[in-house]
């Protein structure tokens, strides 16, 4: 049997966004398999015309943010950045993305949010009003990151092969350049506190800088293949890293040194982030899996395999409950992670 999640949002435009048919069983919370500290409910399937590559959060939760690149064959090209309202599953409004999308992120106010267009650089567009606030056009050097400074002073995103560029947070100004890798830079992370920027490189390093400043503070060695993805933990004392060797590791940021390397995934690992306060971990591969890990225990607790394709982005809602997945079978798939009910 089917049935219609109905709920439509009207924007000042007047334009309506119809939700999704939804079958009972992504409308209904269900247990993932495996037993273990964690319990999964599937929420909502957001079925998006593009392959997604790219997710994010507003800071309050309520939107989520998708981005990607080419089209499912079930569908036309739509080019944009689709926003959808949490809560209800239904598509809300959109930017225009021409050539697709890298990576996304909003500002820390959530007034903004910046795209970094495949190919063409970036743009800052007003979320409300979905009006374009500052663009810098960037060429074709295959940038693959952009991040707000916690702060919202700025915005870093990698350019070329191997350089970082510091820029204003409100109109893309540059403020300065960082030659940071050996290879080309592949991601950038900061941590909670905005003192610390981690940047992870084709040649399977981790540098981290010092904010302002800039200057590297260290440079962490492990992974035997590119690293194409980094998170911090919501303290800020433990940075985890994917890898193109399949490997997901953590590290202690205080003492400069691998704490775990966890191995399961079957590819590379596109994407990472930390949910609940410390001890949770989601990573996505190209293997078409997310796998959820106790980093305390360092172990693997769950697998979800709902996903057909490769799953380029997993991001936690600041709740650090809600999951988002993101994959080039074109859909975006919504997760509850909980504390498994005591017996």
């Amino acid at each position: 049997m089917r049935s219609m999640l109905h709920a439509r949002t009207r924007f000042a435009s007047g334009i309506v966004f119809a939700c999704l048919f939804l079958t009972h069983r992504h409308m209904l919370a269900f247990e993932v398999q495996g037993h273990g500290p964690y319990r999964v409910q599937a929420l909502k399937t957001l079925r998006c015309r593009f392959q997604v590559r790219a997710l994010a959060f507003s800071p309050d939760g309520k939107i989520l943010a998708a981005g990607g690149c080419g089209y499912v064959l079930w569908d036309n090209p739509t080019k944009m950045v689709r926003f959808f309202d949490v809560a209800t599953g239904c598509q809300i409004s959109g930017v225009p993305a021409p050539d697709g999308v890298w990576s996304l992120t909003f500002s820390p106010r959530g007034d903004t949010i910046a795209v970094q267009e495949a190919f063409r650089g970036i743009k800052l567009w007003n979320v409300q009003g979905r009006e374009l606030v500052a663009k810098q056009t960037l060429g074709d050097d295959g940038q693959t990151g952009v991040v707000f400074s916690p702060d919202g002073t700025f915005l870093v995103t990698n350019r070329g092969k191997t350089d970082i560029e510091v820029r204003s947070g409100q109109t893309l100004a540059l403020a300065r350049t960082v030659s940071s890798h050996q290879l080309s830079v592949t991601c950038l992370a900061f941590n909670p506190a905005g003192t610390i920027l981690a940047s992870g490189g084709w040649d399977g390093t981790i540098n981290l800088w010092e904010v302002p400043s800039f200057e590297k503070l260290a440079t962490l060695k492990g992974h035997k293949a590119p690293v194409p993805a980094l998170a911090f933990c919501r303290d800020g004392t433990t940075l985890a890293s994917g890898g193109v060797d399949k490997t997901v590791r953590l590290w202690n940021i205080i003492e400069r040194r691998v704490t775990a390397v966890l191995r399961g995934h079957k590819g590379a690992v596109w994407a990472v982030d930390f949910g609940g306060k410390r001890a949770l971990l989601a990573s996505a591969s190209e293997d078409a899996t997310v796998r959820l890990w106790d980093v305390r225990a360092q172990q693997e607790v769950k697998v979800l395999k709902s996903h057909t394709d490769i799953v380029f982005s997993a991001r936690f809602a600041p709740d650090g409950v809600t999951l988002a997945t993101g994959s080039t079978d074109g859909t975006v798939r919504l997760w509850k992670v909980l504390p498994a009910l005591k017996k």
